[in-house]
């Protein structure tokens, strides 16, 4: 009976170390990350808007949107903005102007050294006073009132390369520093565009080539993502829509930079453009010229990624005759 004890405690014990280990890593790489698909909460303070008000100028109320960066790309100042829509402002005794406003810095969540999880910063952004000028006959039910925010964000990703002298796997070799042709994991910073995917792929020596992937991994189909320092339109004829801004870091201490095919100038280069068209997933394929090397070894290739973001949050307010109220 002792001895079972024992045996259910050293499995209790190797369980909570197993998950100890596996939160700190994503997809078995170390991540440096917290990680999700976030990045900012945004939502409608209860009561401002206020579920219903009054016509012909009885009261007054506010708009406030609360703002909450839990991804790990800050927000500066005047990054984007948050814009009121679905109602009229000359109605509610206010400019067009006045229905916009600019983001305020907003600091993303952050790990550090030792795993520590630093929350991001909250900020809210208000609208008003406003009060409903006109008078209405009988209640006019669900306007609907929908806030945007647009924004620029980033995601940054690491994985590691493996580099060798023949530049090809040699299957005799029982005690290989690393395989080309293995899986490579990739560790993503929290945000709702990442790289998905990284392969290596066999090129012969003296180079590494490297397929990586970039997609949405936001589930949300209302949000859009758009060429950074552009607005949030998202008609059909906006060519800015589904552009990514891509990174592809110097790998080997900073020595070597990335050829990449696939940007959407059909230049070459580390950094570009690419187009998510209609939001699936997009290829982009890098070469890098390790020249030659007498030995073998894994080193970490960093890839950014740069783009404007769109969230919408939407209520319905009540308008109400006043004088049907006061028994009129």
């Amino acid at each position: 009976m002792r001895y079972s004890r024992s045996i259910l405690v050293l499995l209790v014990l190797a369980l909570i170390a197993l998950t100890a280990c596996s939160s700190s890593t994503q997809n078995g790489l170390n991540s440096p990350f917290i990680g999700g698909s976030k990045a900012l909460d945004f939502s409608f303070i209860p009561g401002a808007p206020p579920t219903q008000i009054f016509d012909n100028k009885q009261g007054s109320f506010q708009i406030t949107l609360q703002l909450n960066n839990v991804g790990e790309s800050d927000i500066n100042t005047n990054d984007g903005y948050v814009q009121i829509e679905g109602i009229s402002p000359a109605e509610f005794g206010v400019s067009s102007a006045e229905f916009k406003q600019q983001l305020p810095a907003i600091k993303g969540a952050k790990k550090t050294s030792s795993g520590t999880v630093v929350p991001g910063n909250e900020q809210l952004v208000t609208f008003g006073p406003l009060t409903y000028q006109q008078s209405v006959t009988g209640n006019i039910a669900s306007n609907k009132i929908i806030a945007t925010a647009c924004y620029n964000y980033m995601t940054s990703a690491t994985s590691q390369l493996c580099v060798k002298e023949s530049g090809i796997d040699d299957p005799s070799k029982t005690n290989d520093v690393c395989k080309i042709s293995d899986p490579k994991t990739v560790a993503n910073s929290a945000g709702p565009i990442q790289v998905t995917t990284v392969n290596q792929i066999p090129l012969g020596a003296g180079k590494v080539q490297v397929q990586f992937e970039v997609g949405k991994t936001s589930t949300d189909a209302t949000e859009l993502f758009f060429k950074k320092d552009t607005d949030c339109d998202d008609s059909q004829t906006n060519f800015n829509k589904y552009v990514v801004y891509v990174n592809v870091l110097p790998i080997d201490n900073s020595l070597i930079s990335a050829d990449c095919t696939g940007w959407q100038n059909g230049n070459g280069g580390s950094s570009g453009y690419i187009t998510l068209f209609d939001g699936a997933p997009r290829q982009l394929q890098c070469t890098f010229n390790v020249g030659s090397t007498t030995t073998d070894y894994q080193t970490p290739v960093n890839v950014q990624l740069e783009y404007r973001y769109m969230q919408q949050v939407s209520t319905s307010i009540l308008i109400k005759d006043v004088s049907i109220s006061n028994g009129n």
